[in-house]
This record gives structure tokens, C-alpha cells and sequence, in this order.
């Protein structure tokens, strides 16, 4: 029983791997206090295509402006701004799919 459970924990496991979406967001890094508080974030896929153009941030001084899709369905341009005396912290990216939501966090 317990190598049965074993062997099937190893094979889920090789298959969220094979199937999981690879994300990218530049720039790597952005925070509080910048000179310039408006900044484009560029979303890349490595995995399958994006299938939305919704996408949210749900992180108290931060603004989405305006999303981009691009013909090349690989990549997401989000602009939002950073408003003066926001905390330092995570900021999750969701991006709202038909297949259900998909977090973006470091």
C-alpha cells in the first residue's frame, strides 16, 4: 500500500511539473519611493498562451492603469503606478483565465 502511494504521489508530481506555466515578469524588481512612480510590467509565458487580458493586483497603493495584449499571445504589458507611502511588500499578480485564476507571486 505504501509503495502504491508512493508511486502515484512521484507521478502526480512529474505531471503538475510538465504541465505547470512558466512566468516571467519585468522588471524583476520595483518598490516604493522610486523617482518615478509609474512603471510597465511586461508578462512572458513560456508555457501555454495567455487567454486574458484581465489581470489584478489586489495590494493597497498599487493602481493598474491599462493592460496590453500583444499578437503574440505570450506576453502581457500591465501599467500601474505606486502610490507615495505604500508598504514595502509582495505584491501578487492574479490574471483572471477561463481555465481559473493564476497567482504571480516571487
Amino acid at each position: 500500500m505504501k509503495k502504491t502511494l508512493f508511486f502515484l504521489l512521484v507521478l502526480m508530481n512529474g505531471f503538475i511539473d510538465v504541465h505547470a506555466n512558466n512566468i516571467d515578469v519585468y522588471p524583476t524588481n520595483w518598490w516604493v519611493g522610486m523617482k518615478n512612480n509609474s512603471i510597465q510590467l511586461l508578462i512572458r509565458s513560456t508555457g501555454p498562451s495567455f487567454s486574458t487580458d484581465k489581470v489584478s493586483i489586489n495590494y493597497t497603493g498599487i493602481t493598474i492603469l491599462k493592460t496590453y495584449q500583444f499578437q503574440n499571445k505570450k506576453y502581457l504589458a500591465v501599467d500601474i503606478t505606486i502610490a507615495p507611502g505604500t508598504i514595502p511588500g509582495n505584491v501578487i499578480i492574479e490574471l483572471n483565465r477561463k481555465e481559473g485564476n493564476e497567482k504571480i507571486s516571487d
